[in-house]
């Protein structure tokens, strides 16, 4: 599984961590950040999955595991 960046798809720069948060909702921990971008404002949440569980959920062509 490959590492991302958030960026904003209107302006194409680097979305900024503006808060976060543990995240517990799925069974085990997250990070929950909210992102936005500096120059226009657009926002987004993400929720970030350790690589551990990510390799487990995800398969190698990216799609999901029904099993969840």
């Amino acid at each position: 599984m490959r590492m991302s960046c958030a960026h904003c798809p209107k302006c194409k720069i680097k979305l900024q961590a503006k808060e976060s948060r543990i995240h517990n909702k799925f069974g085990f921990s997250t990070v929950k950040r909210r992102r936005s971008c500096p120059k226009c404002d657009f926002r987004i949440t993400t929720v970030e999955v350790p690589m551990e569980i990510a390799n487990e959920v995800f398969l190698k062509d990216a799609n999901w595991v029904t099993t969840i």
